[in-house]
């Protein structure tokens, strides 16, 4: 009825830096009734089989079928040793097969090493296809630092000359800090090699990650697959993930159990304060919160616009509004554990580090965040200003030469079979109490010999275009492009949005595309998002009564306009305007004989309103 598929404890624990160290039980009940139990954990030495933890979780529900994890918490161990692990689950009613009932695994108490394997034993490969990181998750129970790792190389032909490198990872994703690199040879192949980190980070009371930083394709070009791991089935959650090669989101793996070991030794300085987080409140505030440590330290805070900070000076005080020796500016010092950073300027990003410090103006080593301020209306992109995405723009989309209106720089992406979706964020805009509107260029262009030939989409290749109020939490589908709706084109093609319901709101775009065909780019260019003009521009403009020196010019929908005139190609504004007009039609006088002349006019709403301008509408005068 019952079994038990695994018992998922640390291979090897630091004590006390791994104190208390849970130990969880995956557990199915195979029978087609739910299932009542206790599930009692013991830890015993392995030589003398003296019991160091014993503990009975009573009365615990399985359903028919169904698998789950229970947790024993509370196992702190003291005598460094190797120990025996023994999960035992009591019978159900009517259960008379008990060998799975019960399981044991191995570990080791040291005094210094964090690892999920006790030992190593025909361990498989795993890499990636580009330049990525693997990682495992260990908790520091007071302070320590990570002054080195192990890291088992598989062995495998096609890494030797790879190069990779050891990484340490805070619970922010941001890497503080690196090894040298390793350029596998022979002898680094089936063996744990140790990475030492010049400078060791510390952690206090908190999760930290260390992992092995694979590089690009080895030297022949081919897939190579360092990261050494044990099967483990299922693989416990929360423990092993993958990351960029520069650090950031990370993700959950579920393939083996990383053969990565964190060494660590203790810590006698400031431990920093935790979970610092920098999160924007409108245009000119950002919101700062964190936690102290638990010696309730005081919290210093610097700010600036770049990623540059100077390191404070034990035994020196940095009274707020200070500038640092290095760079950053003083904002904050004190107790609390929130601080709102107030008078920023519009749509910039903002960079923080936090230290704390003691009584004798001791220093912890730093923490970092960094938030931008919202936008506000008119936003526009153009995607110009460099082939980087823009500051506060996120997604898999890039920034690329040849991919906007006019052969300038737009966003874009491949979609493919191999490359099925895609994605862009705005940043955070704040609209206004008046209406506002989105707008956007955008084409679908075949990959092969692009930009020659506009993509027919298929059946279900769709691109979404989505809007959130709440900072990307939830999404509302304000338009799908798809085979009912799009016209293929080479040219791009404008997509116009009434943003009317979403007045007063702090909005974000996304661009979602998603593939079911094809090889093709999705191009968009000319983002804005605006202020609806506060009257519309004149339509059906006309001409008629042409004469060798005069033309007559109608339109509707506009009772007051200006008229502006000049030779066929200049820009609407820069020729010659007549205004105010209040007949329509009207007569222009005064033209050229045999000559090309363009025409705009714009409605004139009031001093200073104006809408946009109708034309150009061209002509000739008579001979």
């Amino acid at each position: 009825v019952l079994a038990i598929n695994n018992v998922y404890a640390l291979g090897k624990i630091a004590s006390p830096y791994g104190n208390p160290s849970d130990i969880r039980v995956n557990m199915t009940n195979n029978s087609a009734a739910g299932a009542t139990f206790d599930l009692n954990v013991t830890v015993a030495d392995s030589a003398t089989n003296t019991v160091r933890f014993t503990q009975t979780l009573t009365g615990q529900t399985l359903a028919a079928g169904a698998t789950s994890i229970f947790t024993v918490p509370g196992w702190s161990p003291t005598d460094l040793e190797k120990v025996k692990i023994t999960a035992t689950a009591s019978a159900s009613p009517g259960e008379n097969f008990l060998f799975n009932n019960t399981m044991t695994e191995k570990a080791l108490v040291s005094s210094n090493t964090f690892s999920y394997n006790y030992s190593i034993s025909n361990p498989g490969g795993w890499g990636f296809s580009g330049a990525a990181i693997f990682l495992t998750k260990y908790k520091m129970s007071g302070s320590g630092i990570v002054p080195s790792a192990n890291i088992f190389i598989y062995n495998y032909t096609n890494n030797l000359n790879g190069v990779v490198y050891a990484v340490v990872i805070n619970n922010q994703g941001v890497i503080v800090a690196q090894s040298a690199n390793l350029t596998i040879a022979a002898g680094n192949m089936g063996v744990f090699n140790t990475f030492t980190f010049p400078t060791p980070p510390s952690f206090c009371n908190e999760d930290f990650y260390v992992g092995l930083a694979q590089t690009t394709l080895g030297t022949n070009g081919t897939p190579w697959y360092p990261m050494g791991a044990m099967a483990e089935t299922p693989v416990r959650p929360n423990s092993f993930y993958t990351c960029a090669i520069t650090g950031g989101t990370l993700n959950m793996a579920t393939s083996a159990r990383y053969a990565i070991e964190a060494v660590v030794e203790p810590y006698t300085g400031v431990c920093n304060p935790t979970l610092l987080t920098a999160l924007p409140a409108s245009n000119s505030q950002i919101n700062l919160t964190w936690v102290p440590n638990l010696s309730g330290d005081q919290v210093m805070i610097a700010s600036g616009t770049t990623s540059t900070f100077g390191t404070p000076v034990n035994g020196t005080a940095y009274p707020v509004g200070s500038t640092l020796p290095g760079g950053g500016t003083v904002i904050y010092q004190g107790t609390a554990s929130g601080f709102s950073h107030t008078g920023l300027m519009t749509g910039t990003t903002y960079f923080y580090q936090a230290w704390s410090l003691n009584p004798s103006n001791n220093y912890s080593t730093h923490v970092s965040a960094n938030a931008a301020t919202y936008f506000v209306v008119p936003y526009t992109q153009d995607f110009n200003a460099g082939l980087t995405i823009p500051p506060s723009w996120t997604g898999t989309m890039s920034v690329q030469a040849g991919h906007g209106t006019s052969a300038s720089n737009g966003l874009t992406y491949n979609l493919y079979n191999t490359a099925t979706s895609c994605n862009a964020y705005s940043p955070n805009v704040i609209l206004p109490a008046n209406p506002c509107r989105l707008s956007f260029d955008y084409r679908l262009v075949n990959w092969d010999g692009y930009p020659d030939t506009a993509y027919i989409p298929g059946l279900n290749d769709k691109v979404e275009i989505k809007i959130s109020t709440n900072n990307g939490s939830t999404w509302t589908t304000l338009y799908t492009i798809n085979q009912s709706n799009h016209v293929p084109s080479l040219s791009f093609v404008t997509k116009t949005f009434d943003l009317s319901l979403y007045t007063g709101n702090t909005v974000k775009i996304r661009f979602q595309g998603t593939w079911s065909a094809g090889d093709y780019y999705v191009d968009i260019d000319n983002f804005i998002l605006e202020e609806m003009p506060l009257c519309t521009a004149p339509t059906a403009l006309t001409v008629s009564n042409l004469t060798t020196s005069s033309a007559t010019i109608g339109w509707s929908n506009a009772p007051f306009v200006e008229i502006d005139f000049g030779p066929t190609g200049h820009a609407a504004g820069s020729g010659t305007i007549i205004s105010p007009v209040v007949s329509n039609p009207h007569t222009i006088n005064g033209l050229a004989t045999n000559y090309y002349y363009d025409v705009y006019v714009r409605q004139e709403c009031g001093t200073g309103v104006y809408s946009a301008w109708a034309g150009p509408l061209s002509f000739k005068t008579l001979d």
